[in-house]
């Protein structure tokens, strides 16, 4: 079994936590002897919110051969609830697809409010005592009712609901939730995609979402798959943004030269916006009928109908926030 559940762990990816994170970093606390029985399995993506990690002593009462091991998460905000002074009901729809983890309560008229569940090792006794024994026995009555082949949906969200408030109430009787009041906490929003740059899409933005990605996992696991996955993401992005740039350079200078003999002061506005040379030419200034500025016009043209080098494009522009995929880096760095 172990062999296979190494074999499973190198063909999806997954790495164990023991010995790599909180008090048990480069020591590998074996859970049974000489052997690591107990342990945590975590994608490498999750490893940046392990605040901390455990092996707990052995208790007798828990298990016979096992040892308890204690993981910290810490999560980003999930779900925005509305809760309005003047009516303290809430609906229990408005809470089923909560996460109660993280949880964040508006109150209208005050300041946003984070309430947080933080567990306490220091108060795990006093959770303990403010267990309550007369809803866990109703629970364990409940689970001894229920046919495994005759039940529904309702019946286990019943259950479910009902063993979640006991260990809530316990908790709120231990002080176990903490309330962050937070001017400055943001309602997450889907809002439309927006860069400066104006050949930069959807396409692009897909492109870097990837190479950061596989960036990110490169620096956590360094091995020769995920540099080849790197080099290959950095090419994409790369090859996608030289593409974007010389189709909408292409775009551009087809709509200059329509709207040369048309709309002159049009294609002079045009031609201000897409230059980044500080001086720009005034529209009332103007003439078609100056042989200057008909002179000026084929000079543009010419200019334009050269080849740009794409090479003056660095990632450098490109450095925005992203809402799915946040990247503290300085920069990105191209790998060829």
């Amino acid at each position: 079994m172990a062999k296979k559940l190494l074999e499973l762990c190198r063909s999806l990816e997954l790495f164990f936590v023991n010995g790599r994170l909180g008090n048990d970093k480069d020591i590998g606390l074996t859970t049974c002897n000489n052997s690591v029985i107990d342990y945590a399995i975590v994608s490498p993506n999750l490893f940046r919110s392990i605040v901390d990690f455990n092996v707990l002593i052995f208790d007798p009462i828990l298990s016979d051969i096992h040892k308890p091991i204690c993981l910290h998460l810490c999560t980003n905000l999930t779900c925005v609830v509305d809760v309005d002074l003047n009516n303290s009901y809430v609906n229990d729809n408005d809470m089923d697809n909560t996460n109660d983890s993280n949880i964040v309560i508006t109150l209208h008229g005050e300041s946003e409010s984070i309430v947080k569940p933080i567990w306490a090792r220091d108060r795990a006794p006093v959770f303990t005592e403010n267990l309550d024994d007369t809803s866990i026995d109703e629970l364990l009555n409940k689970l001894e009712d229920i046919d495994p082949q005759n039940t529904d949906n309702v019946t286990v969200n019943n259950v479910v609901n009902d063993c979640v408030n006991i260990i809530r109430n316990a908790a709120e009787q231990a002080n176990m939730f903490v309330k962050i009041n937070d001017k400055n906490v943001k309602k997450k929003c889907i809002s439309q995609f927006v860069h400066r740059k104006k050949y930069f899409n959807s396409e692009c933005y897909v492109k870097r979402k990837n190479y950061r990605r596989s960036k990110k996992y490169y620096y956590r696991v360094r091995s020769t798959i995920n540099y080849d996955d790197l080099v290959c993401k950095s090419r994409e992005y790369k090859k996608t943004l030289k593409t974007q740039f010389n189709e909408f350079q292409k775009a551009f200078i087809e709509k200059l030269r329509g709207l040369r003999t048309t709309d002159p002061k049009s294609y002079w506005s045009l031609l201000n916006k897409g230059c980044e040379k500080a001086s720009t030419v005034p529209l009332d200034l103007i003439d078609e009928q100056d042989e200057d500025f008909v002179n000026e016009i084929e000079e543009v043209d010419r200019f334009f109908g050269g080849n740009v080098e794409i090479n003056e494009i660095n990632e450098h522009d490109f450095n925005t926030n992203d809402d799915d995929d946040t990247d503290s880096d300085d920069s990105d760095k191209e790998l060829f």
